[in-house]
């Protein structure tokens, strides 16, 4: 999925929901890369709405969210470097 508006970003809480519940259902047996996966989603998920809520005012307070933005490179940078581990 792309997110081409702002509004494509702020619907994106439901996308990572439904996902992180479908990846709760997979199996009993958790692998430690699926609890840290599972703890990446929460945190997207927190991230998400805090975004929600600082660009929602005006246009002016999206300046604000600009360090949100890097939190979620963080959440990427974190699940490329669980594919590098064994």
């Amino acid at each position: 999925m792309s997110f081409k508006t702002i509004d494509d970003l702020r619907n994106s809480k439901n996308i990572i929901t439904d996902f992180l519940s479908d990846y709760r259902k997979l199996g009993e047996l958790w692998m430690p890369l699926d609890i840290f996966v599972i703890s990446i989603l929460n945190r997207m998920s927190a991230i998400n709405d805090a975004f929600n809520e600082l660009t929602s005012d005006s246009e002016d307070s999206g300046v604000a969210a600009f360090p949100l933005i890097r939190l979620q490179i963080d959440n990427l940078l974190y699940c490329y470097a669980g594919t590098l581990v064994d």
